[in-house]
């Protein structure tokens, strides 16, 4: 099986063949010792399939093919865990704890159309699906400061967030005629969506309650990527502080990092 090179390329023990060890290739090929390195960091650490259980591609992919329990049954527990920043192979890692019953880590948003209160018509999360990543922030009042204060944060910052291919999608409850000024006030450049019966607020709020205290949520943030999987959710309580701005940006930058094969949600450590 090994010589001078390492590993032979490919082996069959079942072959009947002149030694009666099986066939073994003669050859040595560089493309076998990839997957050798990371089948021996797989056994050591056991860090490729934690990667891959964290792919939220995958895992949506094996619930439609049918596939449940195991570690599919606890992935929406393991998405919560981490609350720490790293830096992993020169990527950084900008992981958040997570305290959603429902909507959670690699999950789709669901989708939905407004009114724009700076903005002609209707938009939704699917008016840029595939040509744009997304910050959705829900907040329920105008008159909220945090909220006034995260957004004019955000409108400084956004040509930072049009160079990561990423729109803002602010969503609120409050009446349009009021949306309509705070637009105007910050010179908003993003769309301020008015829902004004709450039923999409609550949709989203009322799926990231947390499920032991049943706090209900005044303000809340998700992150996702150009196909709708939910990279990062911040769910605020009315007293809390909101997440600094830069943070919404590291996630940005962290999904415009991401292997177009693998798009994982959290590098494992």
């Amino acid at each position: 099986m090994t010589s001078k090179y390492g590993f032979k390329c490919s082996f069959n023990p079942t072959f009947s063949g002149t030694s009666g060890n099986g066939w073994i290739s003669k050859g040595y090929y560089g493309l076998d010792q990839g997957p050798i390195v990371l089948m021996i960091e797989n056994y050591r650490s056991g860090f490729i399939w934690r990667l891959m259980r964290s792919c939220p591609y995958i895992v949506t992919g094996l619930r439609r093919a049918g596939f449940s329990g195991g570690w599919l049954r606890n992935y929406a527990q393991t998405s919560r865990d981490s609350s720490r920043v790293a830096k992993i192979f020169g990527v950084i890692r900008v992981t958040t704890e997570t305290e959603t019953s429902k909507l959670s880590t690699g999950q789709l948003i669901p989708n939905f159309r407004l009114s724009a209160a700076n903005r002609p018509g209707q938009l939704g999360p699917w008016d840029y699906k595939q040509h744009r990543n997304l910050v959705l922030l829900f907040f329920r009042s105008a008159e909220c400061r945090r909220c006034k204060q995260l957004l004019r944060q955000i409108a400084e910052h956004y040509r930072d967030y049009e160079q990561k291919e990423a729109e803002v999608l602010v969503i609120s409850s409050d009446e349009m005629g009021r949306l309509r000024q705070l637009a105007q006030d910050l010179a908003l450049p993003f769309p301020v969506l008015s829902d004004s019966d709450g039923s999409v607020t609550d949709l989203y709020l009322k799926h990231t309650e947390q499920v032991a205290e049943k706090v209900a949520f005044d303000d809340a943030i998700f992150v996702a990527d150009r196909w709708g999987a939910i990279f990062s959710t911040k769910t605020i309580e009315k007293d809390h502080d909101l997440p600094a701005e830069a943070e919404i940006r590291e996630w940005l930058e962290f999904i415009e990092l991401q292997c177009e094969e693998c798009f994982p949600s959290e590098w494992p450590v």
